[in-house]
């Protein structure tokens, strides 16, 4: 029963579509008594009566609905026919997706004519305005390939179908039209959304065949490939092909470079693709980072300091504390180098210096920024200077409670250590190597977050490598900070043929080697 309503409408729109408007308007009638609010209903009666030749009887239909609901542009389109409505409908055409909301409808409907009247309404220069007319155009036997090509001609960037009807328009045209590359693109877009993913990849590959500089379908046949089939080379002649056939596109640099990195290519690699592309990579803040994070990696730790130092960055939503956590990082391993090379004085500049962000870097420290593995560096090097309060005073620091375990928490541990804290010290290793099992045996899982799960970059949808990957890496830090060095290095062994190229390896490398 909670469905007859539905039920009902959709065999009016049967009846409509075999020209029966008698027996559509009965159903009808029994949609609209379980449910006079029922807009579609109202919609349908008011077409089927003004073709009928009751005007006067449409118009009232018409005019009641847009009174009870003046957001109803199938009412507004029905009252159009008897009055000026242009302006109205000229506001809701300033995006063509109400207007072809519309159009669906009518087609549902076996309506043609008034799908045609309504499209004249929708701009001009988007493509599922022309897809649509000669889809309609072909249901009433009249020429339709010029808006084919019309619609293949218009700029793709902005085109997002999402309807099913959208699926049955888009088909059309491909089958109608052998150079449809774009119908294929967006065929293949809607498809991958219903996750058909195969039938997406048909529709991608179908759109470079066809146009074989097209460097969306390129980009998402990479996702496609990587994702669904785990063919990470064929992924990568995609997204490359996509780079340099759309090589004004900063986003094509970061996903080409994100699928680099998860291929495990070379830091000189992806370097290299870093500086055959200034121009984009100086577009995006994230690309630049990665570019400091991969001098860090090759040990340039003074180049990277001075990269980032050069750069206005400008923190975004998802991005927060990948600066500010990886300035600690490359002051640190620079501080331990300058103290190797007997350098001191400079050594505690630079230890000193990793706590302070510059304003450059678009974002403040926080009390949650993790800096224990600063401190307790700092700490091991004034001791060997024997300067007392300084010492204690480091070690006090490093051992503060600042957020969540991550592998930065080994060094409070040790911290703890070094002030006689042991119980505490094992309370914390006790903790990270717990949170550490948790990731490795429930590695297929992803973690519940009470407002949203984060989205995942490009090519990091894997969650049972993310999870085991920061699972050995945690567990390999907690390890070392209980001294149990031979066991900690299995784990990061783990780790390494994961991803042998990520920040924290070089970290733990650098730090224990």
């Amino acid at each position: 029963y909670p469905h007859r309503a539905c039920g009902y409408f959709e065999l009016a729109s049967i009846d409509c579509i075999e020209g029966r408007y008698t027996d559509a308007l009965e159903k009808l009638e029994t949609v609209i008594s379980l449910g006079k609010d029922n807009a579609s209903a109202h919609g349908l009666k008011a077409a089927i009566i003004r073709k009928l030749g009751n005007d006067n009887a449409a118009k009232a239909i018409a005019e009641a609905s847009h009174k009870a609901d003046p957001l109803d542009l199938r009412a507004i389109f029905e009252l159009s026919h008897y009055e000026n409505m242009s302006d109205t409908i000229a506001y809701f055409a300033q995006k063509a997706e109400n207007i072809l909301d519309v159009v669906a409808e009518y087609i549902s409907e076996g309506l043609y004519e008034d799908a045609l009247y309504t499209l004249d309404f929708a701009p001009s220069d988007y493509p599922l305005t022309s897809y649509y007319r000669a889809y309609v155009l072909s249901r009433i036997g009249k020429d339709f390939m010029s808006e084919i090509e019309k619609a293949e001609a218009c700029a793709h960037g902005y085109c997002f179908p999402n309807r099913l009807s959208d699926i049955d328009v888009l088909e059309h045209a491909i089958k109608s039209c052998d150079k449809a590359a774009n119908a294929s693109y967006y065929l293949g877009c809607l498809l991958y959304h219903k996750e058909r993913y195969e039938d997406a990849i048909s529709a991608w590959e179908r759109a470079t065949s066809i146009d074989p500089a097209h460097a969306e379908a390129y980009r998402n046949l990479a996702l496609a490939y990587f994702d669904k089939r785990s063919d990470a080379e064929n992924a990568k002649i995609c997204m490359k092909k996509a780079l340099e056939t759309r090589k004004t596109s900063p986003r094509m640099l970061m996903e080409y470079e994100q699928l680099l990195k998860n291929t495990n290519a070379l830091p000189d690699e992806r370097l290299a693709v870093y500086d055959a592309y200034p121009e984009l990579l100086a577009k995006r803040d994230d690309c630049y980072l990665d570019k400091v994070i991969l001098h860090t990696l090759k040990g340039e730790y003074k180049k990277a300091i001075d990269m980032a130092a050069a750069k206005r960055f400008h923190i975004y939503e998802g991005g927060e504390g990948r600066l500010t956590k990886q300035h600690s990082w490359m002051f640190l391993l620079y501080a331990l180098l300058l103290e190797k090379d007997g350098r001191l004085a400079e050594a505690e500049e630079y230890f000193r210096r990793a706590t302070v962000i510059p304003k450059s870097y678009g974002e403040a420290k926080t009390f949650f920024n993790q800096e224990a593995h600063i401190y307790y560096y700092l700490g091991l090097m004034l001791e060997k200077l024997d300067r007392g309060e300084d010492v204690a005073a480091a070690f006090e620091e490093a051992s503060v409670y600042k957020a969540a375990v991550s592998e930065l928490s080994a060094f409070r541990a040790l911290a703890l250590k070094k002030l006689g804290r042991d119980s505490e010290a094992d309370e914390v290793t006790r903790e990270m190597i717990s949170v550490a099992d948790d990731r490795i045996e429930n590695c297929d899982l992803r973690t519940y977050y009470g407002v949203g799960s984060p989205s995942p970059m490009p090519f990091e949808n894997d969650i049972v490598k993310n999870n085991l990957f920061s699972g050995y890496v945690l567990k390999a830090f907690a390890l070392r900070a209980n001294g149990k060095d031979f066991e900690a290095d299995k784990y990061i062994a783990l780790a390494s043929e994961i991803s042998p190229y990520a920040f924290e390896i070089h970290a733990y490398n650098a730090i224990f080697a």
